[in-house]
């Protein structure tokens, strides 16, 4: 029964949990915890606008939130998920497979703890992690329409995360000369630091296409890291300090035992020349990571768009691309006969 009502929850934080044909409602701060409890694998979770406690995920759930930004254009603020308390309790810890989660902007650090797991247009504002330290399982976790504003560690061995035009800030891999760890991003914007004075981005045994890769440290003895040789990098554009940031990556076999030097990829001196108003340092919630017409136009990928988050078959965008609840009023009181009114507006997927 759907009727417009006064409403206690209009304006609280709401989870919505859907179980086979049956839909229950959680509200306040620890809704996200308490719809993740209720739930059993394959069910789907809904998250309003608001702000919500961080909790375990041990059920393979679908999570739906309402955007990593605010949609202004339908006047829908963004779900945020915050650390429910201090230490590793308190974060996002994602310990079961085949989880989705999309449209949710994260505070907290986000544990991938498990394999199969997708975030899809999300923003993490603190740390990612691959899997726990004492995890020796094989994982392969993605990222789709991400942005990553902190940094992301792969460190243990068998780890593996696809990038599908999405933004790293800084990417960590284990130094590992027998590391199984790896990146696989395509169309996405990476960033990485030196580990030593002229040493090499902490990047191993990862392969990039179509993406830009830049050296996110500063100070003159700390700046010119390259690509260490572990690494594959097809039609990328890169930019560190002294301009070698491909001088150790290899060719490849042409099939016929024939060695072909790698010339796919393009140097930069200034990413001012690349993006609109990304530098490499400075960003804020609110960085498009746009190349400028000039660059888009003139740095292409193998399927001949251009490379970066826009490029590629799924363009960066930060909205959701499924329904979102805009407004979820619930009746006080129930009617005589036990029932409860609920009038719930949703927008449509874009």
């Amino acid at each position: 029964m759907l009727v417009a009502m006064a409403a206690t929850h209009a304006q609280t934080p709401t989870a919505t949990l859907s179980h086979e044909g049956t839909v229950k409602c959680f509200y306040g701060a620890d809704a996200f915890k308490d719809a993740v409890a209720a739930a059993a694998d394959g069910d789907d979770i809904t998250l309003s606008s608001g702000v919500f406690n961080a909790t375990i995920i041990t059920k393979a759930v679908n999570i739906k939130g309402a955007g990593m930004v605010a949609d202004t254009i339908n006047n829908v603020e963004k779900t945020v998920v915050k650390a429910d308390g201090t230490g590793s309790t308190g974060y996002l810890r994602v310990q079961k497979d085949n989880v989705n989660i999309s449209g949710i902007y994260f505070t907290t650090q986000v544990n991938l703890d498990s394999t199969n797991i997708k975030l899809n247009k999300c923003t993490i504002t603190a740390a990612l992690y691959g899997k726990p330290n004492n995890n020796t399982r094989y994982t392969e976790n993605y990222l789709y329409n991400c942005r990553c504003l902190r940094s992301v560690h792969l460190n243990n061995p068998g780890t593996k995360l696809n990038v599908v035009n999405s933004f790293i800030y800084d990417a960590t891999t284990s130094t590992t000369s027998n590391s199984t760890i790896s990146f696989f991003a395509v169309n996405s914007i990476i960033g990485s630091h030196v580990g030593s004075v002229n040493g090499p981005l902490v990047i191993y045994n990862s392969t990039f296409y179509n993406s830009i890769i830049f050296n996110t440290s500063t100070g003159t003895n700390f700046i010119n890291g390259n690509l260490p040789s572990s690494n594959f990098v097809y039609y990328c554009v890169g930019k560190n300090g002294n301009g070698t940031i491909f001088d150790n990556v290899l060719g490849y076999d042409d099939g016929s035992g024939n060695y072909v030097p790698n010339n796919t990829n393009t140097v930069v001196s200034d990413l001012s020349t690349v993006f609109k108003t990304f530098n490499g340092q400075n960003y804020n919630e609110y960085e498009t990571f746009e190349l400028t017409p000039t660059a888009a136009s003139t740095y292409l990928g193998d399927d001949h768009t251009q490379v970066g988050m826009y490029g590629g078959s799924m363009p960066y965008s930060p909205f959701p691309s499924h329904p979102i609840i805009t407004k979820l009023t619930v009746a006080e009181k129930s009617t005589p006969a036990g029932k409860l009114s609920v009038d719930i507006e949703v927008k449509p997927a874009q």
